[in-house]
């Protein structure tokens, strides 16, 4: 018996690159673009452009139809054209999605996961073997995708080593190749030309989100042949105008100052709206004053307070809030060394840590950023059906927090550093306040904010990193915590050696081991409720607040699904209901 899909929401964390197989020391930042990219392609396998189109322009495109024509989005920049690939994957904007399909899509409005490029998706008995048969379909230049492409986008993204490819981590043969040891993936078989199965080392109830998130957006094996991960990523050639897989393909490009995108005639799903522009703005100001002279139609992830400036200056926007998993934190470093200077050696207490923690007054930093921010306990919204109703919420107690502190003769003399590499007006406010609580309980402390974090990483030259995160898996969370989940460069923040990690893969990468193998939603909770207790009686985490955002959209867009920033890599954007009023 096969085993149809509507699978349990899977794991987004930050975004993954594709990468061509190559050692994990081979990246874009070590690694030379190639003289002669241009010598790798054949003009077949290149995008077709429009007739019509005239030689590119730095000015703003010309106005062949009437404003009202167009869907109007705003361009995320990055820093140079090299990075092109990078612009379309990074921000808020789902530009990548929409320009490279996956093979599954997540409906929002069902809960249910759904084919895209897959035609169907069959998963064995046993949870082991995923079998994806494709639909007829075609990349932007015509050619047909196939399951060398599939196989092929996959393989490049763990061979490569880059982003967040550990959603790929239960498919057999990824240790080897993500360290590479082997330049193919076992588990990836190409059985046709239209068929490939992916074979799991054991079930993991969340993989289907792998098929469906947009960094895994399905690009042309034959455009890549030969390639390393460095001259994948910073082939500018393929990039400014790319063989996409999506709805839409880049008919014009006036890098930096804005993309056109039209919508590709031969995708199974026919958009009802034509044209794209996306174009750049400085910064969120410059957007927002868009949003209001009516030159954007689409903003997400808006601030309460830059939403209701917005929403108050221009009628014809629409804006709705949206409750999302996306909080703030502070990592705190137990390691016991931070770069030149030693870390606070009280911090490697957990009572210590639940004393600071008590200090805080998140109901005032939570006014700081407006109605849509909540207080966390856990990394679980206390609103929510998965947070641990037995752990107590969150309350602020000074003289009990004070009383733990002298309990356990805490270092009043040695000043807490608290680093961000966010540098706004509100997290300066921020900072203050968090100064302020502490102080109130006899605890120093101080702050940097700067836009060094690379270096900050390295070092760990501080005792609280102000984090954020978001996910549509509650469990993505606890896997920071975990010693499979951490990079090398956190991990230098949480102590060291071989108890601790037995401490940890015991606690945390166990559990969420046994969360992905169960298919049963009575055992998930229990194992989330228990992933939580441990975290929080842990406290490596110092969880601060959730905060929601808004959604502004232009009156006249109607057909685009409605919902929070954690499925934008996921979401069946439902092009064929678009349409502009």
């Amino acid at each position: 018996m096969k085993k149809g899909i509507a699978l349990l929401l899977a794991l987004v964390m930050l975004v993954s690159i594709f990468a061509g197989c190559a050692k994990k020391e081979e990246t874009p930042a070590e690694a030379e673009t190639p003289e002669a990219t241009e010598e790798k392609t054949t003009e077949a396998e290149k995008p077709e452009e429009p007739a019509e189109e005239e030689k590119e322009s730095e000015e703003a495109p010309a106005e062949e139809s009437a404003e009202d024509d167009y869907l109007k989005i705003q361009l995320p920049l990055n820093d140079t054209l090299s990075g092109l690939k990078s612009t379309f994957i990074n921000g808020i904007y789902p530009m990548y999605q929409w320009m490279f399909d996956t093979l599954m899509r997540y409906d929002t409005d069902t809960g249910e996961f759904i084919p895209a490029l897959a035609e169907k998706l069959d998963i064995s008995e046993d949870g082991l073997v995923y079998t994806v048969t494709l639909r007829d379909a075609t990349f932007h230049d015509g050619t047909p995708i196939t399951a060398d492409d599939v196989v092929f986008t996959f393989t490049t993204a763990i061979c490569g080593s880059m982003g967040r490819v550990s959603k790929l981590s239960a498919i057999e043969g990824f240790e080897a190749a993500s360290a590479g040891e082997a330049d193919t993936v076992s588990g990836i078989q190409k059985v046709d030309d239209k068929t490939v199965t992916f074979t799991l080392t054991q079930p993991n109830s969340v993989f289907v989100e792998a098929l469906a998130n947009g960094t895994f957006g399905i690009i042309p094996s034959a455009y890549f042949e030969g390639m390393t991960a460095a001259e994948i990523n910073e082939d500018a050639a393929f990039w400014e105008k790319p063989v996409g897989s999506g709805a839409y393909y880049v008919s014009e490009t006036a890098y930096p100052n804005y993309i056109v995108l039209t919508a590709y005639p031969d995708y199974y799903e026919p958009s009802g709206i034509e044209t794209i522009v996306a174009t750049y703005y400085a910064d969120k100001e410059s957007a927002n004053t868009a949003l209001i002279a009516g030159e954007l139609d689409y903003i997400i992830g808006l601030e309460e307070e830059a939403a209701t400036n917005v929403l108050n200056q221009n009628p014809d926007l629409v804006g709705i809030p949206m409750d999302t998993s996306y909080h703030r934190w502070f990592l705190v470093n137990t390691s016991g060394t931070a770069g030149d200077q030693p870390s606070h050696p009280s911090l490697q207490n957990p009572r210590v840590r639940h004393a600071i923690d008590m200090l805080l007054d998140k109901d005032a930093i939570c006014q700081l950023y407006g109605s849509l921010a909540s207080p966390l306990t856990t990394h679980v919204n206390s609103n929510s059906p998965e947070y641990n109703s037995d752990i107590p919420t969150w309350t602020r107690d000074v003289e009990g927090a004070k009383q733990i502190l002298e309990e356990e003769n805490f270092d009043f003399d040695t000043p807490i550093r608290i680093y961000s590499h966010y540098t706004n007006q509100i997290t300066a406010d921020f900072m203050e306040l968090v100064v302020q609580n502490l102080a109130e309980g006899g605890v120093q402390a101080t702050y940097t904010m700067d836009n060094n974090s690379q270096a900050y990483l390295e070092s760990a030259n501080y005792d609280f990193r102000y984090m954020a995160t978001s996910s549509m898996l509650p469990t993505a969370f606890y896997e920071m915590n975990s010693i499979a989940g951490l990079s090398t460069t956190i991990r230098s923040s949480y102590p060291e050696g071989a108890e601790f990690e037995a401490y940890q893969k015991a606690r945390y990468d166990d559990l969420i081991t046994a969360y992905k193998a169960t298919l049963d939603p009575a055992e998930q909770k229990e194992i989330m409720d228990q992933l939580q207790y441990n975290g929080y009686e842990d406290m490596y985490d110092i969880n601060l607040y959730s905060v929601g955002s808004y959604n502004i959209y232009s009156s006249r867009w109607t057909g685009m699904p409605v919902f929070s920033s954690d499925y934008s890599e996921v979401a069946a954007y439902k092009f064929s209901n678009w349409k502009l009023n």
